[in-house]
C-alpha cells in the first residue's frame, strides 16, 4: 500500500516535468549545463533554470545549444534497438550550433530558439 502510495506521487509530480523542453548548453571551455529550461534573454546573456535554481550565462560563451528530444521506448513494437539507439545517441535532439557566429549572430539565434521553444513554467 505504502509503496503504491510513493508511486502514485512520483508520478504526479514527475508529469508536469516530463512536458516541459530539456536543453544542454555546451560552452567554450567544453563544460556542459543540462537538464535546463530556457527562460529568457536578459541583454547579451540567456537566463536558464536548472531544477530550482536560475543562472544567467553570457551568450558569448556559448557554442551549442541543444534541445534534448523526449524519447519513449514502447514494448511490443519490433523496431530492433533503432529507437532506443537513436535515443541514446541524440539523433533526435534539435542542435543549435554557435561556435562560428559572432554575438549578433548568437543573440539572433538564442531568440529563434526561445520563440519557437516559450518556457512553460512561471
Amino acid at each position: 500500500m505504502k509503496t503504491t502510495v510513493i508511486a502514485t506521487l512520483a508520478l504526479l509530480f514527475a508529469a508536469p516535468c516530463a512536458a516541459q523542453d530539456r536543453w544542454q548548453l555546451t560552452l567554450n571551455s567544453g563544460q556542459y549545463l543540462w537538464d535546463l529550461q530556457l527562460v529568457k534573454l536578459d541583454g547579451a546573456a540567456l537566463v536558464v533554470r536548472q531544477a530550482d535554481t536560475t543562472v544567467t550565462v553570457p551568450v558569448s560563451e556559448i557554442t551549442e545549444l541543444r534541445l534534448v528530444a523526449k524519447s519513449v521506448k514502447q514494448t511490443g513494437r519490433d523496431d530492433g534497438g533503432r529507437a532506443v539507439f537513436n535515443a541514446l545517441s541524440g539523433a533526435g535532439d534539435e542542435v543549435y550550433t554557435l561556435t562560428l557566429a559572432d554575438l549578433p549572430e548568437r543573440l539572433g539565434v538564442v531568440r529563434d530558439a526561445l520563440r519557437a521553444h516559450p518556457s512553460t513554467s512561471p
